[in-house]
């Protein structure tokens, strides 16, 4: 073994004496590195330059055309990425789709909008600039109907738009509301948490109206008409319903349900359920309390107070009396349409005479005594509406 060893340090020490002039012969070659050093530090120089143009130039205001350039360039970036990540119809332009939406061919976006998470648009859709749907919203409709939702609408968490709707501008639909067309609304309604609008049900025969400026409270029900039938006193008498429309009109406060079929005049309060064929004339107000019956009709300036109960129809600016059959003077209307002491006299003097007891309609001597009356048109509205209906409750009996 010492002999082993003393041969292989032997043989090492000629290698080693070998390797020396090889190396020596190496370290000429390494001597340029000064030269690569030079040009890393010319090119690091010229970064240096670049930067601070760069600097230079985000430092100072931006021209028209520069930012014009740049807004354009951000825009087609924009929609580009949308159209190729979430299937967005081309020439589409927005300011934000959310994740995992679907979005038919036939969806028109008349301006930006912004769409939250997992929405679903399919169907003949024309949106206007500045909506917003938030996240699991729905807006559908099937061929031969279209959708059309007005500039500055919020559709909220959840919320459902089906069928043939038309909502104006300004309009705000929350959490969960369903809108089930035929609806027509116009501008800046509110429907409230979990209200239903127009549902679907047997026999539809027309179309839900809404004016401007109505409010609709939580899980309101507003029902779609089934159709009008021919009055009850017609020779003629046809059971298939024609056309017919559940309307309600501007400025009403709507915080129960309305049955089908019902007309609601404007500036109307709604604080209790209405059934079927209810006529609400201008400015009349329903408390909270029992359900009305069937085919009430309250002329202008009504008021049915809280839990009280109301059997038969009421002429304008009058409310319920001490009997559900009865009725008096309502005070608060008569001063909301200015009427001076010497007018609440004489509209009293003229439902002493003619509303004594209970009827059918107004004698007919009372068409001639609202002759140049202050209060004519309002009786006269309330005759002529009330006759062309299908079915009429008695008139109630004026207390004093």
């Amino acid at each position: 073994l010492a002999a082993a060893l003393a041969a292989a340090g032997a043989a090492a020490v000629p290698a080693a004496a070998a390797a020396a002039p090889a190396a020596a012969a190496a370290a000429p070659a390494a001597a340029p590195a000064p030269a690569a050093d030079e040009e890393q530090g010319a090119v690091g120089e010229e970064e240096e330059e670049e930067d601070e143009e760069w600097y230079a130039k985000m430092k100072r205001p931006m021209t028209e055309d520069e930012l014009d350039e740049a807004v354009q360039a951000q825009s087609q970036l924009l929609v580009a990425m949308r159209a190729k990540a979430k299937k967005v119809p081309r020439g589409v332009s927005v300011h934000k789709i959310g994740f995992d939406c679907s979005i038919g061919p036939g969806v028109v976006f008349k301006g930006p909008v912004v769409i939250g998470d997992y929405v679903r648009m399919r169907g003949n859709i024309k949106i206007g600039a500045g909506c917003k749907f938030d996240d699991w919203t729905t807006v559908f409709c099937d061929q031969g109907e279209q959708i059309s939702i007005g500039s500055g609408c919020k559709i909220c968490l959840d919320a459902k738009v089906d069928g043939e709707v038309t909502l104006g501008d300004g309009c705000k639909v929350y959490f969960k509301v369903l809108l089930k067309g035929p609806i027509l609304a116009g501008d800046y309604n509110v429907f409230d948490r979990e209200c239903c609008i127009g549902l679907r049900n047997r026999g539809i025969h027309g179309e839900v109206r809404i004016g401007n400026n109505c409010f609709f409270g939580d899980g309101v029900h507003v029902l779609q008409p089934r159709g009008k039938l021919s009055p009850a006193w017609d020779d003629d008498e046809d059971e298939t319903p024609f056309h017919s429309v559940t309307s309600i009109g501007d400025n009403v406060s709507v915080r129960a349900s309305i049955g089908n079929d019902s007309v609601i005049e404007d500036s109307c309060v709604i604080d209790r359920a209405l059934p079927a064929h209810t006529y609400m004339m201008q400015d009349s107000k329903v408390r909270g309390g029992p359900m009305l019956t069937d085919f009430m009709f309250l002329g202008s300036g009504c008021a049915v107070q809280e839990d009280a109960d109301c059997k038969n129809d009421l002429p304008p600016l009058t409310t319920v009396g001490t009997d559900p059959t009865t009725f008096r003077l309502d005070l608060d209307a008569l001063t909301a349409h200015g009427a001076a002491e010497s007018d609440v006299r004489e509209l009293d003097d003229f439902y002493r005479e003619h509303c004594g007891f209970e009827s059918l309609e107004l004698p007919g001597m009372a068409m001639f005594a609202i002759q140049g009356k202050w209060f004519q048109r309002l009786m006269e509205d309330f005759i002529v509406i009330r006759r062309d209906r299908r079915q009429i409750r008695l008139l109630a009996q004026y207390e004093p």
